[in-house]
């Protein structure tokens, strides 16, 4: 009788993707389980537990994960494990119908891109952030407050471009390689642990390349002991906050005439809308866009020719050409791609007028419906105690820790807890002060 032979080397792993909806992490709730499927399977339409992603009550708390694109998998075998960008749904148990979640916006971009194939548009997405240590809750490579931003730009200079900063860029671009995801370019920023990468794509798949670079970066930096922050607004005082620059075109803009379509008609369009694009540009963007650090205020639409100073840049030479693309420099970092590129669109090309995109920054008005100077200021994200703060808070022995003036000496080296704890006071003082 012949042996029964395994035939388990024959599977694949399928990493599906999507986003969830914790307030706290709000755009960069990512998550993603594991699928083993048999060789050269589909991957099916599958579900998760959407009461613990804030996303469905405990009482109807399946969620419906449906596949839309698959990558090649960078972190396990890619010539036969991939990534699954997934979209999310409620399925109706009698008509097996299903309805997007209010939060899933991607349907809604597609529709408008769609709408406006004939006019094929493109988008180059600059996504920056800051790369923060898990160990200090530091952005990689701080060290004060009086260190100024500006020589880690485009930074060479080891004083200033952190060992493991460098290693990010490196192991991120070759996951990205290996993914097949179109990223254009990559660059340090102006503030130390800042960080920003460019995707170029057209329609709605730029914002499906997007969503999965943000998931690759993510997973990138957890190798790495570090997370990426996609705040708009990470470190306080005189250090530029992060956007996500979109630049986008239409055939309009850059065929012959594409000048007077884009001063009659584009431009127009998007100041008339400032507001309904601010409340879908990104949480914490009010903060962010305070005409400081290569801002315009949020308050006033302008637009000017080679300006990082406007809502809106004319690249010098698409004015020179009287044709080309513009860069609306009002998203913030942890937009969603798909609100902002379809709204975009929707705006200048007046296509599917009755698709309305979430909101993600509700503006403050008054009785008159008058949007308010004054906006609240979006709390930092809850960041977990370090290493070094947890032994603080757990070793029973340290009844009276440096938060009450002093500790009990203890078992083992004193002074390697001493300096620990002192380490800890400092990462607090850090974080009330400046994250």
């Amino acid at each position: 009788m012949p042996i029964k032979q395994s035939i388990g080397n024959t599977y694949s792993y399928a990493e599906y993707v999507w986003l969830g909806k914790n307030p706290d992490i709000e755009g960069m709730d990512i998550r993603s389980k594991t699928k083993v499927l048999q060789a050269r399977e589909e991957p099916p339409m599958w579900n998760y537990d959407g009461s613990s992603t804030e996303q469905a009550p405990g009482v109807d708390s399946e969620v419906i994960i449906k596949p839309v694109k698959t990558y090649p998998d960078p972190f396990r075998n890619p010539e036969k494990d991939i990534l699954v960008l997934c979209d999310t749904y409620k399925m109706n148990p009698e008509t097996a119908e299903l309805t997007p979640l209010k939060d899933n916006a991607r349907p809604a971009c597609k529709a408008i891109m769609d709408a406006a194939a004939s006019e094929t548009p493109r988008f180059g997405l600059e996504q920056e952030f800051f790369l923060i240590d898990c160990e200090t809750n530091y952005p990689v490579g701080f060290t004060t407050k009086d260190d100024p931003q500006g020589n880690f730009y485009c930074g060479v200079l080891g004083m200033y471009v952190d060992a493991k900063l460098r290693n990010f860029v490196e192991s991120f671009l070759e996951n990205a390689r290996v993914a097949g995801l179109k990223i254009s370019g990559f660059n340090l920023e102006v503030a130390p642990g800042q960080l920003e990468y460019q995707v170029d794509s057209y329609g709605v798949d730029c914002g499906d390349d997007l969503f999965m670079s943000r998931y690759i970066a993510q997973r990138t930096a957890q190798g790495m002991g570090c997370f990426v922050d996609l705040s708009a607004r990470v470190v306080d005082g005189d250090f530029n906050g992060s956007g996500c620059h979109t630049n986008f075109s239409v055939k309009s803009m850059m065929q012959e005439g594409g000048w007077e379509f884009i001063e009659k008609q584009v431009l127009p369009r998007l100041e008339e809308n400032a507001f309904k694009h601010i409340e879908r540009y990104g949480n914490g963007n009010c903060a962010r866009l305070s005409g400081k650090h290569e801002t315009a205020s949020w308050k006033k639409f302008s637009y000017g020719i080679g300006s990082r100073k406007s809502s809106i840049r004319i690249p010098t030479l698409t004015y020179v050409n009287k044709r080309g693309y513009l860069e609306d420099r009002r998203p913030s970092s942890v937009m969603n791609p798909y609100n902002v590129t379809g709204l975009i669109i929707q705006t200048i090309l007046g296509v599917c007028p009755e698709i309305e995109f979430p909101i993600d920054l509700p503006l403050a008005r008054d009785q008159d419906g008058k949007v308010l100077d004054e906006q609240p200021v979006l709390k930092k994200i809850p960041l977990r105690p370090t290493l070094g703060e947890r032994i603080v808070l757990h070793t029973p022995a340290m009844s009276t820790g440096p938060r009450e003036g002093g500790m009990k000496k203890i078992a083992g080296d004193p002074t390697q807890v001493t300096n620990m704890s002192q380490n800890a006071d400092a990462f607090i003082f850090f974080k009330k002060q400046k994250i």
